[in-house]
């Protein structure tokens, strides 16, 4: 019985048999794991982009972009890259622009780390873009974000998050914490 409760609780939590949608796929980029591998995958489009809800209006004080490393030398997509910021995930305002600067992990290289002066940068929602006109795909290992005041807590860990497709290669995330309690169906009788 408690292996049946597991599974439920697993397929409510994730959807219909562990369906994989854009929002399934995105939730990789902000799991906390970080591994150098990639934790969502886009299609190859033009323009691709990933986000993360952070459930209210925000101030923001650094992104930091963990970029995936298990892929052949040269293959550096995200060398161009734009965060941008919303209040209503409609209207966005682009906030930094990396051009051509390739950036690391885990390992090799340093991630990329994008600062913001106090009373700079808030918004609701945090979008990262690939300016491209030509189809590319968008793939990262984490994206983290944090306000002023709280350096350590990093504030898109396990929130909702989106991307503009899926590819061949996304898979169905969970959304919270891989020790967090499970949630068992029946605790709300």
């Amino acid at each position: 019985i408690e292996e049946d409760w597991l599974r439920q609780a697993k397929a409510v939590e994730q959807g219909p048999a562990g369906a994989v949608t854009t929002e399934t796929d995105a939730r990789g980029g902000c799991d906390g794991i970080k591994n150098g591998k990639y934790a969502f995958h886009t299609a190859q489009e033009p323009n691709p982009w990933w986000q993360v809800d952070l459930g209210q209006v925000v101030p923001i004080s650094r992104v930091v972009v963990f970029n995936r490393l298990d892929y052949a030398p040269g293959l550096h997509n995200a060398d161009n890259l734009h965060i941008l910021t919303s209040d209503d995930g409609k209207q966005w305002t682009l906030r930094h622009e990396i051009k051509g600067k390739h950036f690391g992990g885990i390992s090799g290289g340093p991630p990329l780390v994008v600062e913001f002066k106090q009373g700079e940068v808030g918004g609701r929602f945090l979008r990262l873009q690939i300016p491209s006109t030509q189809p590319i795909f968008l793939h990262l290992d984490e994206v983290e974000v944090y306000r002023p005041g709280a350096p350590e807590r990093n504030l898109a860990l396990h929130r909702p998050a989106n991307q503009s497709s899926i590819s061949q290669w996304s898979t169905a995330k969970s959304l919270k914490a891989p020790d967090a309690p499970p949630i068992y169906p029946t605790a709300a009788f």
